[in-house]
């Protein structure tokens, strides 16, 4: 994983119960890619799209597990002192990456489906988890 920790455990957390509104700490960096054509390019924290790319990719997962998107939102906590970015590599590939509290609003299920699965792209191999 990220610089050279390894798993020793896994433990099966059960989904909370989640309201309308929820703030995350981040477990993990974001990271966030979009494609312009041929062109592939990084979206963080400090590009002024972060919040709306970072919710399309989130309604465009729901939409993908035939769940509805309508009404989900994710925004930067305002109130949060610590809002960080960082390039990670993996496989030798630099990505950059976001590391802030965030805020998802959306039904409760929108909010679990999230938690469960993660923000941002690569998901699968560890970033954009959520605590």
């Amino acid at each position: 994983m990220f610089l050279d920790i390894s798993v020793e455990d896994v433990q099966m957390t059960p989904v909370p119960e989640f309201n309308s509104q929820h703030v995350f700490a981040m477990a993990s960096p974001v990271l966030l890619k979009v494609k312009d054509g041929n062109t592939t390019y990084h979206v963080t924290l400090k590009d002024s799209n972060f919040e709306s790319v970072l919710t399309q990719n989130l309604k465009n997962k729901l939409e993908r597990h035939c769940l509805s998107s309508e009404g989900v939102a994710i925004k930067l906590d305002p109130s949060a002192s610590y809002k960080k970015t960082k390039l990670v590599t993996y496989n030798g590939i630099q990505n950059k990456t976001s590391f802030a509290p965030i805020i998802i609003e959306g039904t409760p299920k929108q909010i679990a489906f999230a938690w469960c699965l993660g923000l941002g792209n690569s998901t699968g191999i560890g970033f954009g988890a959520l605590k």
